[in-house]
């Protein structure tokens, strides 16, 4: 097998359409084994929701196209046939499967944070089913962020409580219930994003005043209860642990902290780099070569913040010339082990 068809499967990547028709861009991409799609509802740049999710039955059809293109890769690029299709339900305010689809509604994590150990079980469930009939077998939540009075992600209701200790027993319980499906949970935003009081959508947050230790129990707790089979790092500076880069590219952070020090061994999936935090301080050489380095395995481009649809060769590119052959095949066998999830 080439290098290019093996850096072709570190990353994750969007695309404009309700249909993958033979042919088309994606449809090409996915041939080649690319790692796997993310979709959403809600397009940026045109400001309306018209991008992949229309309906039910639409979403299916859809995902079912990216699948049978992906069995196709495994014959031409050596993949192994298993598509990553991502999305962002963690429920309430930011749902990309939602009733006016045809899917069931969910609750807010801070409207699961209080309720009981089985309820909180159950509504994961219900979050697991909506995924499950949309074809998606990969979600960018628990959200394990804890909550902070006025910081920007408690006002949007994406953390279960203030509280660590119930956050972390949330964050696990909602993880079992995805496993259990067959959905890998991807816990975010690393080392905690539920102080910051900026958007990193719209630039970097800086947490070196407002993190605290106890932001990190989610995570401990993931890994000693063994249902973190991924991690997704934030766009996060903090300059007691890395005092030059964030989170998404620090080696501190992400190799020091999250593998040595707290001792998850999954993978680790990039923040959407397409973010103004990353792309108005770097260019996108420095963000490919320096997230591998860093300790880095699947990286997300969702081509909706911004339009960079057929860029993906360019990216490519980069890890192909940056990142030696054991440090890629280092990240495919986490990659491996944690489809064995999938398989429910």
């Amino acid at each position: 097998m080439s290098k290019r068809s093996l850096v072709r499967q570190l990353l994750i990547t969007g695309f404009d359409g309700f249909e993958a028709k033979a042919g088309s861009k994606i449809a090409s991409l996915v041939k080649k084994g690319v790692g796997g799609i993310i979709l959403f509802d809600y397009d940026v740049q045109k400001g309306r929701f018209e991008r992949n999710i229309r309906s039910v039955a639409q979403v299916r059809t859809l995902t079912d196209s990216l699948r049978a293109f992906a069995q196709e890769a495994e014959k031409e690029a050596g993949f192994d046939g298993e598509l990553l299709i991502m999305t962002d339900e963690e429920g309430g305010l930011v749902s990309r499967l939602k009733p006016a689809y045809g899917f069931e509604k969910s609750l807010s994590e801070l409207e699961r944070g209080s309720l009981g150990e089985k309820e909180i079980y159950a509504q994961a469930g219900l979050i697991a089913g909506n995924l499950k009939k949309a074809g998606v077998n990969m979600n960018a939540a628990p959200c394990a962020d804890i909550a902070f009075p006025g910081a920007f992600i408690a006002k949007k209701e994406r953390c279960f409580s203030d509280d660590a200790a119930k956050a972390a027993a949330a964050c696990c319980l909602t993880a079992k219930a995805f496993l259990k499906n067959g959905i890998l949970p991807v816990f975010k935003h690393f080392p905690g994003h539920g102080s910051a009081l900026a958007d990193t959508h719209e630039g970097m947050a800086d947490i070196s005043r407002t993190f605290e230790e106890r932001e990190l129990q989610p995570y401990i707790v993931g890994v000693r209860e063994n249902v973190m089979p991924a991690v997704m790092v934030g766009h996060l500076f903090h300059r007691g642990i890395d005092a030059e880069y964030p989170a998404t590219l620090s080696f501190e952070v992400q190799t020091r902290l999250l593998r040595n020090k707290i001792g998850f061994q999954g993978v680790i999936v990039s923040d959407d780099i397409q973010m103004k935090a990353l792309r108005d301080s770097y260019s996108l050489e420095e963000i490919v070569v320096r997230f591998f380095e860093a300790g880095g395995d699947l990286l997300l481009s969702g081509n909706n913040l911004m339009d960079e649809e057929g860029r993906e060769e360019e990216i490519f590119y980069l890890i192909e010339k940056n990142i030696s052959v054991a440090r890629i095949e280092e990240s495919l066998q986490r990659i491996k082990t944690m489809k064995e999830n999938i398989k429910a």
